[in-house]
């Protein structure tokens, strides 16, 4: 299916715009205690260009306020482009822990770490920060002339908004492989990686020794 620009804009919707305008206050030790959001976002025609979830649904802070409005512009309806609202939201609150860290002499993974009570997120910090290098990078700003280099790290969320029954079907054949078949679809979450880790997890095997197969509505229901 090729569309025209103008069916573009008729058939299927744009990203939301937004603008933000965001302030927190924490101590010194990096401990946050208020967050205040106010945003105006366009979706077009339509709702849905709030980006608010994400600055209560991250850090641990006692205080939180936050603000939106939608503004009806002449244009194409707003849709979901990977978790609408989700990414600019947390775009904008990532970079505002960044400018706290730097404001605070405080490195940004450790901040992180103090105020994100997740255990699964840290964990994912401390490998991440393991394999690319994180203790070894320059610091802020050291690089001279036009042209930078550097190291940054940034976290989201998304939560499980739908909640059905989903199954897989998995069969080891004669010869030792391993198939995982699911009806769920792939639209760019990574799910048949994630189906072959978790299948190789259980029975002692490689993620790459799975072989999974998706989006046919003779396997089990998908999620």
């Amino acid at each position: 299916l090729v569309l025209t620009r103008a069916e573009e804009q008729v058939d299927s919707g744009n990203r939301p715009g937004t603008f933000q305008h965001l302030r927190i206050g924490a101590r010194r030790d990096g401990t946050l205690t208020a967050i205040e959001l106010t945003s105006h976002g366009t979706a077009g025609v339509a709702l849905g260009a709030g980006v608010g979830d994400f600055a209560g649904a991250v850090y641990r802070c006692p205080n939180l306020l936050t603000s939106h409005r939608d503004v009806f512009t002449n244009a194409g309806p707003g849709c979901a482009m990977r978790a609408p609202g989700n990414v600019p939201g947390a775009f904008a609150f990532e970079q505002a822990i960044d400018e706290l860290a730097e404001r605070l002499a405080l490195d940004p993974v450790a901040l992180r770490d103090r105020i994100d009570p997740s255990p699964v997120r840290r964990e994912e910090r401390r490998i991440g920060a393991a394999r690319f290098g994180w203790a070894a990078r320059h610091p802020p700003g050291s690089d001279r002339g036009p042209v930078k280099r550097g190291i940054g790290m940034a976290q989201s969320h998304w939560g499980a908004h739908v909640q059905i029954n989903a199954a897989c079907e998995v069969r080891v054949l004669r010869d030792g492989s391993v198939e995982v078949m699911s009806s769920v679809q792939d639209i760019g979450t990574g799910i048949t990686t994630v189906l072959a880790q978790t299948v190789a997890e259980v029975l002692g095997l490689r993620a790459e020794d799975i072989t999974v197969r998706i989006g046919d509505t003779i396997f089990p229901s998908g999620p």
